[in-house]
Parts: structure tokens; C-alpha cells; sequence
């Protein structure tokens, strides 16, 4: 038996929405954001935990706490019926992330302007980043996104115990048509000793690139120019979504937008849980903090 076979289609929707999900047409509070995304991301904790083995006790006991308090009157029968328990979850997680990616959505500005240098580029190195149409784009965005992608693919490479010259053909071909005729007969005719120091060199030269990316002469990171850049990056899927048939554009936002939305919730989350306990225990926190550099915690 399902959740929504339960106890109504209407009851389902309206249980969850009134409590559980944040209101994704509200503006950004601090203190609501913590309380919603928290137990937003320990439901879809305990539901993945709970998909990978089913008898996880402590997923599920995260799941009835939630219920607890946001369900009670049908806590006793998840208790009964683990089936109806993943139902439940999977009900509530589905709602909350709807809801907390249209809230960022929103209130994707001030967001943005919360995270500090270190969460931006954590974003930049984790997220789609979008390419414009042939011949559009800012210049520094291409060249951001280039060196970003050609970054990963080196690195994903490495990981798989593969060859990063296998990811780098393309540029050691663009490489070779700037040569003249008798340059690239030459590495053709050497292709064992030359082609390999050739591609060293083209992911060494990348790899120093990246590492100059967004930022200063004293290599620290700039903060806005890592923002203009996912700025950018929002602005041409937000920009393509226009393009999509108005029967097709829930699909695409949830294809391509939602996830982006809770990435950027749970990378703020960190940072505002953080100061949110500052806020209410300042004391307490910078005891923790101060613990914590020696090595020990309370």
C-alpha cells in the first residue's frame, strides 16, 4: 500500500506542503532555510542508505523522527510497514527538493552573494557548467569552462588508471595545424618520443592554467570573478529554457535546473548552519572551534 493509496492524493500534497517543504515562494531567512534544508538532506540520507540495504535501522529510525514531527498520525503505521515507510520518504524527499530548488531559484541572488570564495569554487568544479551558442559568450567564461572541463577529464583519467592523452587528442591536433609541413612530418616520423612529450607538456600546461584561474597576483581567489562565472553558467540554461515548448518546460527545469538549485542549497547550508549556531551559542561555538584546532571536540 502507498503512501498517497493511504490516505488521498490531496492529504499527501497537503501534509507535506504545509509543514515539511519550505515555501518555495518566500524570501531567504536564515533560520527557516537551517531548520528546512536540514531535514531535507537527512531524509535523502536515510533514503539512499535505506535503497542500498533496506534493513538500516538508523535510516530508518531518521525517517520516523521526520514522521514524528511532521506526520504524526502516521507514524505507528510506518512502524508497521517498512514498504509504506520508503513510500513515505521517498514522497517527503521528492516535495522537499521540488520545493527547495524553486526557493533557491528565488532567491538565487542573495544566495550567491552568502557564499565565500572557497564555496564558490568548490561550485565551479562540481557543477554542470553550461556552453553558449557558437559565437556567443563572454570570452574569460569560455576560457574558464574550457580549462575546467579539460581539467576534469585529465583528473577522471588518472582516477581510471587511463591515459590523459587519450582526452587531450583534440588539442594535440589544433596543436598541430598551427605547425608547418615539415614540423609535423618530423613528430609524425618520431611520434613514439616527441607525441608523448608533446602531450605532457599540453597537460602540464593545463594543469598551470587552472591553477591560475580566478586568481590575483598573490594567488588568492576572486571571489566575483568565480561568481560572474556560475552566474553566467544559470543564465544560459535559464535563457535556453525559453526556447523549450511550454508542455516541455517542467522536464527540462527538472532535467537541468533543480539539481544545480540543491548543489547551490546544500553548499550554503554548511556555511549558514554554521553561523546560525554562532548566532544563538556564540561562546559554545568558538570553544568547538577553538577545540577543534588542536584536534579535540566536545
Amino acid at each position: 500500500m502507498s503512501l498517497e493509496s493511504l490516505i488521498g492524493k490531496e492529504a499527501v500534497e497537503g501534509l507535506a506542503g504545509k509543514k515539511f517543504p519550505i515555501n518555495p515562494s518566500s524570501d531567504y531567512e536564515r533560520k527557516e532555510f537551517v531548520k528546512k534544508a536540514g531535514g531535507l538532506f537527512d531524509l535523502t540520507d536515510a533514503v539512499n542508505a535505506l535503497a542500498k540495504d533496506g534493513n538500516d535501522s538508523d535510516a530508518s529510525q531518521d525517517i520516523l523522527q521526520i514522521a514524528h514531527e511532521y506526520a504524526p498520525a502516521l507514524e505507528q503505521k510506518l512502524v508497521e510497514d517498512p514498504h509504506l515507510l520508503m513510500d513515505f520518504a521517498n514522497t517527503y524527499s521528492s516535495l522537499g527538493q521540488f520545493s527547495m530548488a524553486k526557493y533557491i531559484e528565488k532567491n538565487k541572488e542573495k544566495v550567491l552573494d552568502k557564499l565565500d570564495e572557497k564555496q564558490l569554487y568548490n561550485l565551479f568544479t562540481s557543477v554542470p557548467l553550461y556552453s553558449p551558442k557558437e559565437g556567443e559568450g563572454n570570452k574569460d567564461y569560455v576560457k574558464a569552462v574550457s580549462l575546467r572541463d579539460k581539467m576534469m577529464s585529465i583528473q577522471q583519467a588518472l582516477q581510471n588508471g587511463g591515459d590523459p592523452s587519450q582526452v587531450l587528442q583534440g588539442e594535440v591536433q589544433e596543436l598541430l595545424r598551427t605547425m608547418s609541413e615539415e614540423q609535423q612530418i618530423f613528430i609524425a616520423r618520431n611520434q613514439g618520443v616527441i607525441g608523448s612529450a608533446l602531450t605532457q607538456a599540453l597537460a602540464e600546461t593545463i594543469q598551470s592554467e587552472f591553477s591560475k584561474l580566478f586568481r590575483d597576483s598573490e594567488g588568492k581567489l576572486v571571489r566575483d570573478e568565480i561568481k560572474d562565472v556560475l552566474e553566467q553558467s544559470y543564465k544560459i540554461a535559464e535563457d535556453a529554457e525559453s526556447m523549450v515548448p511550454t508542455e516541455k518546460r517542467d522536464k527540462y527545469w527538472d532535467n537541468n535546473m533543480k539539481s544545480q538549485y540543491l548543489i547551490l542549497a546544500k553548499e550554503l547550508y554548511k556555511s549558514e548552519k554554521r553561523d546560525l549556531k554562532r548566532e544563538q551559542d556564540p561562546n559554545g561555538e568558538r570553544l568547538k572551534e577553538d577545540l577543534a584546532k588542536q584536534g579535540l571536540r566536545i
